[in-house]
């Protein structure tokens, strides 16, 4: 997942694209960083450098899931 240059897109991948964030939304913050930051960091794919092993939390039983987490703490 990655921001537009002025933080008002959010490009999770070539499919699908978060448009009119507004500013407000950094305002909500998780100790030192806004709850969307959070997000984004937690169910970004990450592979363990020692065992090689994928995380991917996008690969979840409902589609939607991402989706509907970053509206919540959006919009």
């Amino acid at each position: 997942m990655l921001f537009s240059e002025d933080k008002t897109q959010l490009k999770d991948n070539d499919f699908l694209t978060f448009t009119g964030i507004p500013p407000e939304v950094f305002e909500y913050r998780l100790g030192n960083r806004s709850a969307l930051d959070w997000v984004i960091a937690q169910y970004c794919v990450k592979t363990d450098k020692r065992s090689g092993i994928i995380n991917d939390p996008n690969h979840l039983d409902n589609e939607q899931y991402i989706a509907r987490l970053i509206k919540s703490v959006s919009f």
